[in-house]
C-alpha cells in the first residue's frame, strides 16, 4: 500500500490518480480502509496523518492504527500555503460546535474554517513532523514531496525562486537535459518555482534557469532508486555526499533555459558568492546587458 497524505487543497486527488496510473494500482479513500484490507497491497490511499477533531484541535492518527496498515511507502505532499488557500477557496471544512478558543480566528460566520495561509502552514508542518517520526517507528519508506509544477498561477510563486550554486559540470548536465535531479543535504524551506543556476569557479556566473516541479525528501537509498536513471551522477558520488545523512533531498527539475552568456551575480545585485542558495524574485535575467 502507498499512503498519500497532506493538508486539504494540496492536489492529493490529482497526485493519487497519476501515481495509481504509473504503478498500476487503484485509488481509494482512507475512510474505505476497513472494507479494503484484503486488497490493500494494490492500493494508493488518499488520506491524512492529522485530522481536526470536534473541538477544532488537530490530532494525529494513532500509531497503532497506522502500524496495522503495513504501508510500503508513506508520501507526504506539501506545497505553497497561499496556492492551497486559493485552490480551496474559502469554503473550508465544517467546524463542529464547541470549537477550541485557538480556532476562533479561523472560523467564518458560516461556521466553516477559513483556511488562512498561516493555518495551512502550521497544519502542514504537523504532518511533516509526524511523518518523520513514523519513519523511525514503522518499517516504512517516508517521502516528502513538495509540489511546484502543478501550481498553474506563477504569480503565487514568483517571489519564491532561488539562485543555486552548482559545479559547472553539473550545470552543463542540467542544461543538456541529462541531469533531472539536483541533490542537496538541505533543501530550501520555501516552495519555489524556479532555480537560477550559478555555475561556480571557474565560470562564476548564472548560466541558465530551470523549472522546479517538486522537492523530494526521503531515505537516501529510496531516493537513489527513484531518481538514478536521470541523476547525472554515480552511486559512489551520491553515497559519499550523503554518507552521514539517513535522509536525502533533491530538486526535481523540469523545463530548462540556457543563457547566451554567464551573467555575473553583481548584475542582479548580489555581491557575494552564496554557499547554499539565495531567495530572489522573478528575474528578467535573459535580458541583462
Amino acid at each position: 500500500m502507498i499512503f498519500v497524505c497532506g493538508v486539504h487543497g494540496n492536489w492529493k486527488t490529482e497526485y493519487c490518480k497519476n501515481l495509481a496510473k504509473k504503478t498500476g494500482r487503484q485509488v481509494a479513500d482512507a475512510s474505505q480502509l476497513p472494507d479494503l484490507r484484503k486488497c490493500q497491497d494494490s492500493l494508493v490511499i488518499n488520506g491524512n496523518l492529522c485530522q481536526m477533531d470536534q473541538t477544532g484541535v488537530v490530532r494525529r492518527l494513532p500509531l497503532d492504527f497506522l502500524r496495522t496498515l503495513n504501508m510500503d511507502c508513506l508520501i507526504v505532499l506539501t506545497g505553497n500555503a497561499q496556492a492551497m488557500k486559493v485552490h480551496m477557496g474559502k469554503s473550508g471544512l465544517p467546524v463542529f460546535a464547541g470549537s477550541a478558543r485557538t480556532m476562533k480566528s479561523h472560523i467564518s460566520e458560516s461556521g466553516l474554517v477559513d483556511w488562512e495561509a498561516a493555518w495551512i502552514e502550521k497544519f502542514q508542518e504537523q504532518e511533516i513532523r509526524y511523518a518523520k517520526e513514523l519513519s523511525k517507528k514503522l518499517p516504512v519508506d517516508v517521502c516528502i514531496v513538495t509540489i511546484s509544477g502543478i501550481v498553474q498561477d506563477e504569480t503565487l510563486c514568483s517571489s519564491r525562486n532561488i539562485v543555486l550554486p552548482v559545479k559547472p559540470v553539473f550545470a552543463e548536465a542540467i542544461l543538456n537535459g541529462y541531469k533531472k535531479y539536483e541533490y542537496r543535504k538541505q533543501l530550501c524551506l520555501e516552495n519555489i518555482h524556479k532555480i537560477y543556476l550559478y555555475a561556480t569557479a571557474p565560470v562564476k556566473g548564472i548560466v541558465g534557469e530551470t523549472e522546479v516541479t517538486a522537492k523530494l525528501i526521503m531515505q537516501k537509498e529510496r531516493l537513489w532508486n527513484l531518481t538514478k536513471e536521470q541523476s547525472g551522477i554515480s552511486w559512489e558520488y551520491f553515497a559519499a555526499y550523503f554518507a552521514k545523512n539517513p535522509f536525502a533531498g533533491a530538486y526535481q527539475l523540469g523545463h530548462v533555459v540556457r543563457y547566451g552568456r554567464a551573467v555575473p551575480l553583481e548584475q542582479i545585485n548580489i555581491f557575494y558568492t552564496p554557499q547554499s542558495y539565495v531567495y530572489v524574485g522573478k528575474l528578467n535575467i535573459r535580458n541583462c546587458p
